[in-house]
């Protein structure tokens, strides 16, 4: 949880600074308990306009906030296994003052963000890119 934007916008800066970073771009991060993850199953014969709405009326089931108060994505994984009438889908919500917190940091810190992605699978994607650095 951040309790004072400024300060940690200020701190960022500060690095970005010492750095010589120019890039004005940043990803953000939902972390552990601040975001809800669930895989569901949907029809494979949906369009991706058809996979949002169903998307929408369903989300109620699996998250335990009002729509009006989360920030929801999606992510559609591929075909279920065994089953390719159907596919996998990622959802991902998060309450919509985590979301905004961490934009108001970035924004804090003169950045504007092009990615909030949930920490562990961007931790995830990035650690193959990582590892084969390491000798």
């Amino acid at each position: 949880m951040i309790s004072d934007v400024d300060a940690v916008g200020d701190s960022i800066r500060k690095v970005l600074k010492r750095t010589g970073t120019k890039s004005k771009k940043c990803t953000l991060a939902v972390t552990g308990p601040t975001v809800i993850t669930k895989v569901i199953t949907i029809p494979s014969s949906l369009s991706d306009q058809e996979i949002e709405g169903q998307i929408q009326f369903d989300a109620d089931q699996y998250i335990p906030y009002a729509l009006e108060e989360i920030h929801l994505d999606f992510n559609v994984l591929g075909l279920t296994d065994g089953n390719p009438e159907t596919v996998d889908v990622l959802l991902a919500a998060s309450r919509s003052e985590n979301v905004e917190m961490r934009v108001a940091v970035a924004e804090a810190a003169g950045l504007t963000h092009a990615v909030i992605d949930v920490e562990a699978y961007a931790i995830e994607n990035v650690y193959p890119l990582l590892s084969a650095q390491i000798p």
